[in-house]
């Protein structure tokens, strides 16, 4: 079995961790979420780029899109740069409420 590499994980004091609730419908379709995303906000360019050489040795790079936009946009710079491959995916939420 394969053990993750967890090295390129950074602890937040004081921050809690991201968590959501979501409603589905019979269907499986979303009705609403709910969540407390805060921890989100304190990924920034700098620290994304602070993890260059990992992400440039990856096989594969996965990012939550709920982190700042510049953030997000600094991972997909380093994937391109190191030719690192990738098919980008992305599933926007209607209704989010922070708690």
């Amino acid at each position: 079995m394969a053990i993750m590499d967890k090295g390129g994980i950074k602890i937040v004091p004081d921050a809690r961790t991201a968590t959501c609730v979501v409603l589905l419908d019979h269907s499986g379709e979303c009705l609403f979420v709910i969540g407390d995303m805060g921890v989100h906000d304190s990924l920034s360019p700098e620290q994304v780029e602070a993890q260059r050489s990992i992400m440039s040795e990856a096989p594969l790079v996965v990012i939550d899109g709920n982190v700042p936009l510049k953030s997000l946009d600094r991972v997909f710079h380093l994937c391109a740069e190191s030719k690192v491959p990738g098919k980008w995916m992305f599933k926007f939420i209607d209704s989010v409420i922070n708690v």
